[in-house]
């Protein structure tokens, strides 16, 4: 795939501290494997070829398998605020390919920022380590996009997580550079509510949706 899994393993294992095991490490790398799998199939396998709306996410929560995942198929609350901003017909059902078809169609992307899926805990993302992996990973996300799409020069940028975001903006100077284009992001860019999960109506007005 591209990428080292292990390369940043003891940084993971500094910021869980006594929430890490060695079962976590396979855990986590099984994650990050079958999610990579799913947002293939569901994007670029789907003629995804420009993006003009790119949502930056983190990483599908920290769970035991089966692993739940924006990308695999399955209703999620993520999925349902995506859906929501982007499909005014909320009365009609969709099964999930039907969905990832049509906001492929639309130029839609979600992106995760880290390979690694961490608990959620406000505590670990105030961490000065967790900064450094997200600085870290920078390049392996942007990378990943840049072999496998162009960008819309009026390329919209949503961020799904607000601590995760801020890290990613602090990171790039507000400065993110994709491709041949660069794209000033700052805290108007985080789609987050007070949930702590992105917005419906945020997500509109950040990708300027109708």
């Amino acid at each position: 795939m591209g990428f080292e899994f292990e390369k940043d393993k003891q940084l993971v294992i500094s910021i869980l501290g006594n929430r890490f095991s060695n079962i976590d490490t396979l855990i986590l790398k099984d994650n990050f494997v079958s999610c990579e799998s799913h947002w293939k199939s569901q994007t670029i396998s789907l003629g995804l070829k420009k993006v003009k709306y790119l949502f930056i996410c983190e990483a599908p929560p920290f769970t035991k398998p089966p692993f739940k995942y924006f990308y695999d198929g399955h209703s999620s609350p993520l999925l349902a605020r995506v859906l929501k901003a982007f499909i005014n017909d909320e009365g009609k059902m969709y099964n999930s390919l039907k969905i990832y078809k049509e906001l492929a169609q639309k130029g839609f992307l979600l992106v995760d920022s880290l390979p690694y899926a961490l608990p959620f805990s406000t505590q670990i993302r105030k961490k000065e380590n967790y900064k450094q992996l997200v600085n870290n990973n920078l390049n392996w996300w942007i990378n990943k996009l840049e072999d496998h799409f162009l960008f819309d020069e009026n390329l919209k940028i949503a961020f799904g997580f607000k601590l995760n975001a801020l890290k990613i903006i602090e990171s790039t100077n507000n400065k993110l550079k994709i491709g041949k284009y660069t794209f000033d992001i700052d805290e108007r860019n985080i789609a987050t509510d007070g949930s702590g999960m992105p917005n419906s109506n945020k997500l509109k007005k950040i990708f300027n949706l109708r």
